[in-house]
């Protein structure tokens, strides 16, 4: 079912609306959908949407058991303000190739033998995520990308220290033990 709206020109140029409930059914004669009308509400007019949007209300609160729906939730059709919206699965899909990789567990690995404690694997995962969707510079990624282009809360507490040097000697990640192991090897490195 549905509320369908019609529109009828007058003689002087006007034009009026009327509401109808209707649905639409199949006619095995004519083998085609129609629509038929269920109830006619009249002419379309302030009051009648308002006892459209109690109509609506009404029926909502008996599909709900009896619970009122909440005074926030507007007239269909009114104007929402979003709060925030970010792209929720790209850095997903980043994220668990990275683990299938085996790259995030290498670079944990090697954290814990070292006995660091900062978020190093975390940095540098956020800064390839960052040059694969979006290359922007560290700052950029620290003070424009992490806080507003993407969901990724676990990078939230990041400095820009962490991302400028995400080791304190890089020489010593394990960029070989990295290229060695994966699905893309017959044998484990």
């Amino acid at each position: 079912m549905y509320l369908r709206v019609t529109l009828r020109r007058n003689r002087d140029g006007s034009v009026a609306e009327y509401y109808q409930l209707a649905e639409t059914r199949w006619d095995p004669a004519k083998r085609h959908p129609t629509a038929h009308i269920i109830h006619n509400f009249g002419r379309a007019d302030a009051e009648q949407r308002e006892g459209l949007l109690r109509l609506a209300r009404s029926i909502t609160r008996a599909r709900n058991d009896g619970v009122e729906p909440p005074a926030e939730l507007g007239a269909p059709g009114e104007k929402i303000e979003l709060e925030w919206a970010r792209p929720l699965g790209t850095v997903h899909v980043v994220r668990a190739l990275w683990e299938d990789l085996g790259i995030g567990e290498i670079l944990r690995g090697h954290q814990r033998r070292r006995g660091r404690r900062a978020p190093h694997e975390l940095a540098l995962f956020a800064m390839v995520a960052n040059r694969l969707l979006e290359p922007l510079s560290k700052l950029a990624c620290h003070e424009h990308w992490l806080p507003t282009r993407v969901y990724l809360p676990e990078a939230e507490p990041l400095t820009l220290d962490q991302l400028s040097s995400p080791s304190p000697s890089s020489a010593s990640w394990p960029v070989k033990t990295v290229a060695t192991r994966g699905p893309w090897t017959s044998t484990p490195g």
